[in-house]
């Protein structure tokens, strides 16, 4: 009886770091860490003056044209992305896939046989 009190000490004991930890990685990215919309607006400054002091061709009037232009080249592929993801949906739905997706899960034993297979 005493040994079992001891090992569940342990491991609230172990538990309580790990605790402290995720708390802590919670704070971080939930208080701290910015929006992803402000991250990427100062990559793209960033970037920016990058490539304005260290690109061959690039000079403070040519780099907003550069960024304009590469900018409208960014819809063709969102489209692209959008028709894999929708066709992916519509194949996933279909219930002939999904009668075949159940017996190739009912299969798997462990976590690692489908990445070995």
């Amino acid at each position: 009886m005493e040994n079992r009190n001891s090992n569940s000490s342990a491991i609230t004991e172990n538990a309580v770091p790990s605790r402290r930890f995720v708390a802590w990685l919670v704070y971080v990215f939930e208080q701290v860490m910015p929006n992803p919309f402000v991250l990427s607006i100062g990559l793209t400054l960033v970037v920016y003056l990058l490539a304005t002091f260290f690109a061959p061709c690039a000079s403070l009037p040519t780099m907003p044209t550069a960024l304009h232009g590469g900018t409208f080249n960014i819809p063709g592929l969102a489209l692209q992305m959008i028709l894999i993801l929708a066709t992916g949906y519509a194949i996933a739905d279909v219930l002939a896939v999904q009668r075949r997706q159940r017996a190739l899960a009912a299969h798997i034993q462990t976590p690692a046989a489908p990445v070995l297979s």
